[in-house]
């Protein structure tokens, strides 16, 4: 025994009922698998069910009261993917575990509406995949089919890396650093009618996961993927003084090269982009705003190292919100020594006091704040220099013009470099040229 609670307007009514039967059907699909799923209790009167959570397990349901495989149980709610069934009163609502084998066994819910859309329930054997429009095999626009023939994409609203693996898996394809890209990046489908997939990541077929029809998306919101065997990173520096410095441009496949978006100052993607192109990572510096963004269009919209990496292949790589890079810099890297870096002091009225300054190419020379710069600081900046440091002090100079290169330098005294000090990422500053700092080792 079980009960129904029926939905009349503002009241609610509970029955008491020793048995039930239904009668289920699908009716307007394109196979024998896929419908609007349509009950009776009589044989005679059908009516449609109500979408209010119908969800995987609901569709699960449904697809064993068919008989039909519920490898991939997928229910179509808040379109109407199967028509509206006009004529249709929709007065049903479940909710299941899954485990059941008849609707019968769910909880039950009696509405009494008829501006529902009809809910549609998909009980496909499989599920294909293919990339399409890709850079290569192993990328491209995600394209899902239930039925062998109707091809459809993936809605990009909610996918992340997690469903990117799972899609990667799916296809045989390696996984451990899959890429998502959103907004259509490989084309668009031309409708809006798309699935919704959801994946914890730990799935080996997106079967496993939660794939469902909702309401429509927009056009330019198709998903795409870009799978690991396909993917090693290559990495240029360019536009810079020498080999060593400049702005940061990588390949995903060898040949298309594109720039990356500084989101992000990030000192441990700079040790892994010298280290793998064969520079010095004594001092790897990111620049975000010192090169130009070029004229290449970004490929990777934000990557993240914890600086041991051989290979930028092995960070962290996002390019899911490439979209939004026309707001940011392009990232820009410096490798370089310790001992490459120099400073000197200029304006003051001897050769052993001035405002600080710094370079680390030779050309370009910046200022340091004085945010935090205190005496210690200052006896490691004369050190720097190879000068005395027992009576090093902090003096206000003249201020000076162009880039400010060091900001928040905390030292013990103890440095034998002002880098080898706590500080900010060069050029990540909060200061204005009132706030240069000047040293003095007499």
């Amino acid at each position: 025994m079980f009960d129904i609670v029926e939905h009349r307007a503002d009241f609610w009514v509970r029955h008491d009922l020793l048995e039930i039967d239904f009668g289920i059907r699908l009716r307007n699909g394109t196979t024998k698998y896929n419908g609007r799923v349509e009950i009776s209790v009589d044989g005679i009167n059908w009516r449609k069910l109500c979408q209010s959570y119908f969800t995987k397990q609901e569709a699960k349901v449904v697809c064993k009261m068919l008989g039909l495989s519920t490898n991939a149980s997928i229910p179509f709610s808040n379109y109407a993917r199967y028509g509206i069934g006009h004529d249709l009163d929709a007065t049903y609502s479940f909710t299941c575990t899954g485990l059941e084998r008849s609707l019968a066994q769910c909880s039950i819910e009696l509405y009494s509406y008829s501006r529902e859309k009809g809910l549609g329930v998909a009980c496909a054997p499989s599920i294909d995949v293919r990339l399409v429009n890709g850079t290569n095999a192993y990328s491209g626009r995600v394209e899902v089919s239930l039925d062998g023939s109707y091809w459809e994409g993936i809605c990009d609203d909610n996918i992340d890396v997690n469903e990117a693996r799972v899609i990667c898996k799916t296809l045989g394809y390696g996984s451990h650093t899959a890429l998502t890209y959103r907004n259509s990046h490989f084309g668009n489908m031309g409708s809006t009618n798309m699935l919704r997939l959801e994946c914890d990541g730990t799935e080996d077929n997106i079967a496993d996961c939660n794939l469902y029809g909702s309401s429509p998306c927009r056009q330019n919101q198709v998903s795409g993927v870009w799978c690991s065997d396909g993917l090693a990173v290559h990495a240029r520096l360019v536009d810079g003084s020498g080999p060593h410095i400049g702005r940061l441009e990588v390949s995903l496949d060898g040949s298309s090269w594109g720039t990356v978006c500084a989101r992000r100052s990030e000192v441990a993607v700079a040790t892994v982009a010298c280290r793998m192109l064969g520079f010095p990572t004594d001092v790897a510096i990111t620049q975000n705003a010192l090169y130009a963004k070029g004229n290449l269009e970004p490929v990777i919209s934000s990557i993240r190292c914890n600086g041991s990496e051989d290979n930028l292949t092995a960070c962290e790589i996002d390019t899911s919100q490439l979209y939004e890079c026309q707001n940011y810099y392009s990232l820009g890297i410096v490798c370089v020594t310790n001992t490459s870096i120099q400073f000197r002091l200029v304006n003051g009225t001897s050769s052993q006091k001035g405002r600080l300054e710094m370079t680390f190419d030779g050309v370009t020379w910046g200022t340091v704040c004085d945010d935090y710069f205190d005496a210690n600081a200052a006896k490691v900046a004369c050190r720097s220099l190879g000068l005395p440091s027992s009576h090093a002090r902090v003096i206000r100079p003249t201020p000076g013009t162009g880039s400010i290169f060091l900001d928040d330098v905390i030292c013990t005294g103890s440095e034998m470099n002002l880098l080898d000090c706590q500080h900010h990422d060069i050029r990540e500053n909060n200061c204005a040229h009132n706030e240069d700092v000047g040293v003095s080792c007499a």
